[in-house]
C-alpha cells in the first residue's frame, strides 16, 4: 500500500540510513517510514494499542499520522480483513 521500492540510492533519515523510498505513504510512526518491516510493525502496534485500549475501556494511544491518513487507514483495515478471515478457521 505505501509504494515502497528498494533502490540503490542511500537517504539518510533520522533514524540512519536507508535504501528504501516510498511513495504517497501513511505511516502510524515517524519510524516506519524507513523501510516496509517498519512501516507494517507499527500498523500492527497502533492496531493492537487500540484493541487492547478499547478492551480495557481505556482511550488508545494517541496516534500522529505521518503521511497520508487515507493509506494508514487502509492498513489497518487490511490488519481488521486478516483476522475477520481467520475467525471462520476458529
Amino acid at each position: 500500500l505505501s509504494g515502497w521500492v528498494e533502490t540503490n540510492q542511500v537517504r539518510q533519515t533520522n533514524y540512519g540510513p536507508t535504501n528504501w523510498h516510498f511513495q504517497d505513504a501513511g505511516f502510524a510512526r515517524e519510524y516506519g517510514s524507513l523501510n516496509p518491516k517498519e512501516d507494517w510493525a507499527t500498523c500492527w502496534e497502533v492496531y493492537f494499542g487500540g484493541a487492547i485500549a478499547s478492551a480495557f475501556g481505556l482511550n488508545a494511544p494517541p496516534v500522529r499520522v505521518v503521511g497520508s491518513a487515507q493509506v494508514l487507514t487502509q492498513k489497518l483495515q487490511l490488519i481488521d480483513d486478516f483476522f475477520s478471515h481467520m475467525e471462520q478457521f476458529a
